[in-house]
This record gives structure tokens, sequence and C-alpha cells, in this order.
């Protein structure tokens, strides 16, 4: 016994140590993966575990543990995770992958905050609270479904699971990986083919992964090592004909194309047909002849509104003080520039003893323009005319409706339009967060914008407004080729002065300066200068004439706000994220 106490002893010895190298040897690889706290620089994924559940409809049922850690770092506030929902097959169509149920909660089942955005076929979920800050080990339990087309159909042979368990685009280093999938009972081993893919996109590398299968039709994957950014893994499963289906179309997919191609359709066809009835003036079938007077009497500003049917421009405005000068009641002082970079400026004079000739909106531009004063700078109006302006314009169309010039139902369709165009407009978007139902976004968009733009021409003109833009026609046309009635010209007295503001209104002012000259001849135009303007024109010039003209038309437009209208690696799933 003595002898063979020691050799027991010996053996048992090299027993313990062989267990205690094994074991040691099977440690080194999780020891391999402690990390020192103050040496972390970003956030990194201690363990992944992803629970995937494939329904014989195509659909997933998707769970992602992500237990995470951010060490001691400041200002860290959560996770972001990438999922696609998309995916391109290799004749390059794309096939969607919806995701719809999420709930991401921590190991307790406490709901944790995120923010849910779409991009580039992508949900993006950034998890967290910006207000609140975390340290260490934190746990993430997202789960959501995939809603069709996890499984590909097309291939007459098989059906295939192509799937990326664990995505190409994480932008953290992952430790430990594990994924289990579960298949319809149908599915197993026997009559399943397995292919699987892992680290940078592209690649057939096997060595970063394991699988196994288990109870029959449950498959599970392993890692064998760290996954360092950009590493993932990919996996194929075939399958026979016949145990997987088509996802059933829900409501808003079985709506979805049928309602976008008709509100195609129907809303821009409603759109045209509510302006037909009610926003087109109605076309009396007559030549256009040449009128020697604007038609009725109207103002400049009046024809330029009613030219436009009911909007005003800057150089309506213009023309009309144009006319006030004409008329005597104002008079225009030009101020040459100061500068190389300065502009020309304008002072106006009220003559107050002419104001009780004039009409109101006459007076009412009067009022606005000098507000108790005897002078006025155009530079010193600025912005706070563009009031005045609105107010003018309200004027102007009201006379014009008063005259039965222009239908007053016709701006009530005008803002119902407006109504509608906004609803259309937001209701897109809402059919784009959907995130399906694409063909109804575009409809509503394109039928929001089509009554917009035509909200801008259901004001109309009346039975009678239409024989008198007839006249219009005629009364610019006169303008337009006046040297064709010079006769005209020697029947009448000042005519150049008189009709100078509605050549403004008509945008012919230059046209009409030169059609005078041409009338009249250099020597008349030589010794002619305006009484009602003070400048630096001292023979008359045709071309800076019209400068000035323009000038002042310009310093209007600009002071009332005038000068423009408008309103104010493989398969699907994957993805990745990261930490913030």
């Amino acid at each position: 016994m003595s002898k063979e106490a020691p050799r027991e002893k010996l053996a048992k010895f090299s027993q313990l140590f062989f267990v205690a190298l094994i074991a040691f040897v099977f440690c080194i690889p999780s020891f391999s993966k402690a990390r020192d706290v103050n040496n972390i620089t970003d956030w990194y994924i201690k363990d992944f575990e992803e629970n995937i559940i494939v329904n014989d409809d195509t659909s997933l049922l998707v769970t992602e543990k992500i237990v995470a850690d951010c060490g001691n770092l400041p200002d860290k506030h959560g996770i972001y995770r990438d999922i696609p929902t998309s995916y391109k097959l290799d004749d390059g169509s794309q096939i969607d992958t919806p995701i719809i149920n999420i709930n991401i909660t921590n190991e307790n089942g406490r709901k944790i905050n995120y923010e849910q955005d779409y991009t580039d076929n992508y949900t993006e979920l950034k998890i967290g609270d910006a207000d609140v800050t975390v340290k260490g080990v934190n746990t993430y339990i997202i789960s959501y479904k995939v809603r069709k087309n996890a499984v590909r159909l097309s291939n007459t042979n098989y059906d295939e699971f192509y799937w990326n368990l664990l995505g190409n685009k994480w932008k953290l280093e992952i430790d430990n990986f594990s994924g289990r999938i579960t298949f319809p009972a149908s599915v197993n081993q026997n009559n399943a083919e397995i292919s699987y893919y892992t680290g940078i996109e592209g690649s057939k590398d096997r060595s970063l992964a394991n699988y196994n299968w288990e109870s029959g039709n449950i498959l599970n994957f392993t890692s064998t090592g760290t996954f360092k950014a950009g590493e993932g893994v990919t996996v194929s499963v075939t399958t026979p004909k016949g145990i997987f289906h088509q996802a059933p179309l829900t409501w808003q997919e079985k709506t979805d194309t049928p309602l976008g191609s008709a509100l195609f359709i129907l809303l821009p066809l409603a759109a045209i047909m509510l302006w037909i009835f009610f926003g087109r003036d109605s076309k009396p079938w007559k030549p256009i002849v040449a009128e020697y007077e604007p038609p009725i009497g109207l103002l400049p500003i009046e024809l330029g509104s009613f030219w436009r049917n009911g909007r005003i421009k800057g150089d309506d405005l213009s023309a009309e003080i144009i006319k006030l000068a004409v008329d005597g009641v104002i008079t225009i002082h030009e101020i040459p520039k100061k500068g190389i970079f300065s502009s020309k400026d304008f002072e106006l004079t009220l003559n107050s003893d002419k104001t009780d000739t004039t009409k109101s909106i006459d007076r009412q531009i009067a009022d606005s323009l000098f507000k108790g004063n005897n002078t006025v700078k155009l530079s010193d109006l600025a912005n706070d005319f563009f009031v005045s302006f609105r107010s003018i314009q309200s004027s102007t169309k009201n006379n014009l409706i008063t005259k039965n010039l222009l239908d007053k139902s016709g701006f009530k369709w005008q803002v119902g339009f407006v109504i509608i165009s906004v609803l259309l407009i937001v209701l897109s978007f809402f059919g784009a967060v959907s995130n399906e139902m694409y063909v109804t976004f575009f409809a509503l968009l394109i039928g929001g914008l089509i009554f917009l733009i035509l909200s801008f021409l259901m004001p109309r003109r009346t039975k009678e407004g239409a024989e008198i833009y007839l006249q219009a026609k005629g009364f610019r046309l006169y303008m337009d080729k006046a040297e064709k009635y010079r006769q005209q010209f020697n029947d009448k007295e000042n005519i150049f002065e008189k009709l100078l503001p509605y050549a403004m209104v008509f945008g012919l002012t230059k046209v009409w300066i030169n059609n005078m000259k041409k009338i009249y001849g250099d020597d008349y135009f030589s010794s002619y200068h305006p009484i009602w303007y003070y400048g630096s024109i001292a023979n008359f010039d045709a071309d800076s004439f019209a400068s000035s003209i323009s000038s002042i038309s310009s310093g209007i437009s600009s002071s009332s706000g005038a000068s423009g209208g408008g309103f104010s690696g493989g398969g699907g799933g994957g993805g990745g994220g990261g930490g913030w």
C-alpha cells in the first residue's frame, strides 16, 4: 500500500492538472473579451441575442436583445439601430420588407424612449433620451415584425430565407452574437439546405460563426469571436416549394394602387371641372378692335387689377402715382446718386389743394404715401407701406366687384381651392409616413399642387367684365401699335402724358415713349419736359425718361412688398447602428 500510494497520488495530480489546463484554455476567449472600463473609447456590444420566428406567410417576428457598454464615458444617452425596409434582387428590382409593431424595453420590461425616422429605405431608431445620460452596461430589447417578403418565393424550384442576421452596418464591435431561427414545423434539417457567410460585406468566409439544428425546425447560430465594425452574419436557408405563401394584402395595400390610380385622374379632373364651371371667364366671340381710351374710364390701378383678375402689382401702383403727378396732385423730384454704390431716389411732394378732385382710391394712395406730411422719399417708405398696399389692393378689388366687372364668388372659390390644396398636401405626407402608399401619396400631392395652381385662376370676370376685358385688349393694341393710329393722336390733347400710366400697367412704358417720339418727331421732344417731374433730364431722351419711370416703379415695388407673389451585406434584414 505504501508503495502504490505515491503512484495513485501522481495519477490524481495528473488528472487534475489536465482538467485545469483544459479549463484554462477554454476560458482564454472569454478572458480576451474582458475590457478595461477605464480604456473604453466608445460604446461596444457585449452580447447580441437575436430570436427570429419565420411564419409561413413570409413575415417575421424579431426580438433583439442588445447588451451594450459605454463604461464611464461622459455624455452617453443610448444606441441607435438602423433596420432595412427593403432589399434588392440580382436583377436590380426592389423588394419591400416593411417594419411594424416596434417595441423597445430594458431587461425589466420598462419601455425605453426612442425616436423613429425613415430614410434611404431604412427605419432608423434612436434609442435613449437626450436629457438622460447613462453609464456602464445597458440592455435594450427591440421587438418588431417584418410584415412580408422575408422569404423569397420567385424561384420555381425552391423557396429561400436569405437574411442578414447581424447587419454589416454596425459601427460598434460585438463581442458575442447568437441567433435563434424558428421555422414552420414542416421545415427541418432533412429538407432544408444551409449556407452562411460571415465577415465584411461581400465575404464568403464562415469562420466567425457556427450553426446547429435544435428540435428539428430551430436553427441556432453562435459566434466564434469578436465581430469588428462592419462585419456580420448572413444565412441562406432553401426549402421545398409549398411551405410558404405570400402574405395577404392589407386593406391599405389593397386600396393603395386602385385608390391612388383613381385619385391621379379624379383630383385633377375635379379641379379642372370646377375651374371651368366657376372660374373660367366667358369669352365673347368678337374680334379685338383698337380702343383709344381706357375702358369705362377705369383708373390705371383698376385696369391693372382687372387685367389680372383682382391682383395688383407694384407697376399698377406706380402707374397710379404717375397719374396723380399728371393730374397735378403731386410732383416728383429726382434725387441724384451720391456715390458709386448708391441708387437713385425720388421725393414726392403733395399739392394738397388738388386732392379734393381725386377719386377715392387716389386719395387712399396719397394718404398712405404721405401720412399727413407734404413730402416723402421713396426710400423712406421701406416695408411700412406693405400694409397699405394690401389695403389698396382690397379697395381696388371691391371697386371692380361693385362695378360688376369681377365675380365675387370667384374669390370665395379661390379660398376654397387653397384650403383643399393644403388638406391634400398634408394628407399626402400621411401617405408617405405609412411607407407603403406611394401611389396615393403622389396622387394626393399632385392633386394638391393642381388645386393650388388653379386657385390663382379662380377669380373670374363677370359676363359684362368679359366684354370690358375685350375692350382692354383693344386699348392695349392701340398703345402697342400707336404709329398705325396717327390721326387719333392729332385729335387729342396731351395724350402722351395722360396715357403714360396705362402704358406702365401693360408693361409698354418704353414702347409708348418711343411711339410718341416717332409720331411727334424729334423737334417736339427736344423742348419737351413734363411739368410734374424735376430731375436730371435736361432735354428729353426716351431711354433716360423710361429709366427714370422704371426706377420709380422699382422703388414702389420694394416698399410695398409687391415685387413678387406667393405663399410664404446581402439579403433582407441586417442594417446596423451605433451609439450616441
